[in-house]
């Protein structure tokens, strides 16, 4: 038999190799599944989706316990990543918010921050190669069959099966497919389903590279935070975009010099000169806006600038089919704004992985199971554009960029409160049952996915800038608006200074901790007590004493932001059981 014309057999054909798609392929075959993974490529990968978020670690743990893949937990902290992974990923403490003049000097005032973690249980810089390479051994040892650079030509969808063709004759048949092959979907553009970007409000376009010899910030210029901006993910802001800078060299254990370095450009206000190199347009961003140059002083691009397209967004009218579905970033794509993009990636996981085996249980592949996993990713698309549009919106004045930026906290907390929630639920329970909720939540796909309330105040404080955009009202009244909402709210949490808009970064130190431990134990209003807090809380109280106890004199190195408290504590009642790595 002619070995390049043959036919194997499988349960699930995932499509490319990427992050998610071995997440998936690591999930389904500890189920029991014959998967087989088909990349064009091969490993190493060059890939962006780089910075964590607390709610994407979340979810990443909670899908390690539901489905007894402890791997995952390998990449939901800067800790675990560098006993379990790599030692070239950074951490990540803080998001960092400088905001610059075109043209002009940087106004000293104008930053924010917001922590992210603290000691080496923060979130993480991915360095994205190595990472992949490690999921992509994952799946391996639960039983993936890998074909590397194997080019897919065509994806027979058919009532009883799927048969998917590739380049030499090679056919590979399943009962169903699953496509996370990015913006170059198989799927997307086999079946016709990406749609014109009419209904996407964010304009932005992008160059990105790996480089050498980037500065720390707090070394160019003077500026005070409670974190080093160099220990988290900074974000350059200015009218009509911003800029990334991700190092994987902020810590002492790092054997990575590397920096990742982006631009987002929205073209309406900088638009593309094809004439100019990358590199050349990258230098000349720099000229204009001083104090950002003052970091590449001595940088050095160690790849090729990546340069896409007039737009980076992306969209399909669907991302399920008969006996088909597309991840993330298969069926759409915003910008890398907040750091959005795992997180919506591992939502999305977390509703298809029980659907597929529903599916294989019950020999039923129809359309209908699916709607649901339809449903939150035409959500997750709608909420991030929604949040980058309006920052956009908001890049033109930095007062502006001040308020606005106080939704996304907000609901950011809520997001991972939810999250945390149904973890805590499930230790204190054993019930296993409590990890599918996040399926349900009564606003999912939204910014804060347990909490309608909060994503309709989101929604108002969008409008504004929906009409600042329009030039209906000014800068100034924005403010006002946005200082109304915020101030009628009775759910903000004090885990940052939200409603204090003259309040730039979060609050460190003893007096902060007793804030959010009052809030937690004797203030906070009985629905949220419920909804997020649905446990003895004066257990509180007891672990916050623990802790000043053991801390002693490190008080201030263990406790590094006023943000964390409840969230830690919260974090010790949802400790996941030990489940055991694959062999």
């Amino acid at each position: 038999m002619n070995s390049a014309a043959r036919t194997d057999h499988y349960d699930v054909t995932i499509l490319g190799a990427g992050i998610s798609s071995t997440i998936v392929a690591s999930i389904l075959a500890r189920q029991g599944l014959r998967v087989v993974m088909l990349e064009k490529n091969s490993h190493p990968k060059f890939a962006i989706g780089e910075s964590t978020i607390p709610t994407t670690s979340g979810l990443l743990s909670l899908l390690a316990v539901r489905y007894g893949v402890p791997e995952l937990k390998h990449l939901t902290s800067a800790a675990a990543l560098l006993d379990n992974v790599s030692n070239t990923c950074g951490i990540k403490k803080n998001f960092g918010f400088v905001y610059h003049r075109t043209d002009a000097p940087r106004h000293p005032d104008e930053f924010n921050q917001v922590g992210a973690g603290e000691g080496w249980e923060t979130e993480a810089h991915l360095f994205r190669q190595d990472v992949d390479a490690y999921m992509l051994h994952t799946a391996i040892r639960y039983g993936v069959r890998v074909h590397q650079n194997i080019d897919v030509t065509s994806v027979d969808l058919r009532d009883d099966g799927v048969i998917t063709h590739t380049k030499g004759g090679r056919s590979f048949s399943s009962k169903f497919v699953v496509d996370g092959t990015g913006w170059d979907s198989v799927i997307a553009r086999q079946e016709k389903l990406r749609t014109g970007l009419s209904e996407i409000r964010t304009h932005s376009r992008s160059i990105f590279t790996h480089m050498l010899d980037v500065r720390p910030y707090e070394e160019c210029v003077s500026i005070d935070t409670p974190s080093k901006l160099s220990q988290g993910t900074l974000h350059h802001l200015f009218d009509g975009g911003w800029m990334w800078v991700i190092p994987f060299n902020n810590h002492e254990r790092s054997k990575n010099r590397l920096v990742s370095v982006g631009l987002q450009l929205d073209p309406r206000r900088w638009p593309r000169r094809p004439e100019l190199a990358a590199e050349d347009e990258f230098r000349e961003f720099l000229q204009r806006h001083p104090d950002v140059a003052l970091q590449f002083r001595d940088a050095k691009a160690v790849r090729e600038w990546t340069v896409t397209g007039n737009r980076v967004q992306y969209n399909s009218h669907r991302n399920v089919g008969k006996r088909y579905a597309l991840l993330s970033h298969a069926m759409g794509f915003i910008d890398p704004l907040f750091s959005r993009g795992l997180q919506n990636t591992y939502a999305a996981i977390a509703m298809m992985i029980p659907a597929i085996l529903d599916a294989f249980r019950d020999g039923d592949f129809s359309v209908e199971r699916f709607e649901s996993l339809n449903t939150l990713q035409e959500t997750l698309i709608r909420g991030n554009d929604q949040l980058v549009h309006s920052s956009y919106v908001s890049f033109r004045d930095h007062r502006l960029w001040n308020a606005w930026y106080r939704f996304w906290v907000l609901g950011s907390m809520y997001g991972m409160l939810a999250v945390n929630y149904v973890r805590a639920q499930r230790q204190l329970t054993g019930d296993d049952a409590w990890l599918d909720k996040v399926n349900s939540f009564e606003a999912n796909g939204w910014i804060a996915p347990n909490d309608r309330e909060v994503v309709d105040l989101v929604d108002r404080g969008a409008a504004v800038m929906s009409e600042v955009e329009a030039g209906q009202i000014g800068v100034e009244a924005a403010v006002e608006r946005i200082q109304s909402l915020l101030d009628s709210a009775d759910f903000i949490p004090p885990f940052y200074p939200i409603r204090e808009l003259h309040k730039r970064t979060h609050e460190v130190g003893p007096e902060a901790e007793q804030r959010v431990l009052r809030w937690l134990t004797q203030e906070i209003p009985q629905h949220l007590r419920d909804k997020y807090f649905h446990f003895d809380l004066s257990i509180l109280e007891k672990l916050h004493a623990a802790e000043l106890k053991e801390a002693g004199a490190k008080f201030d190195e263990i406790v590094s932001d006023g943000r964390t408290l409840g969230l830690r504590l919260h974090r010790l009642a949802s400790q996941d059981a030990a489940i055991t790595p694959a062999e």
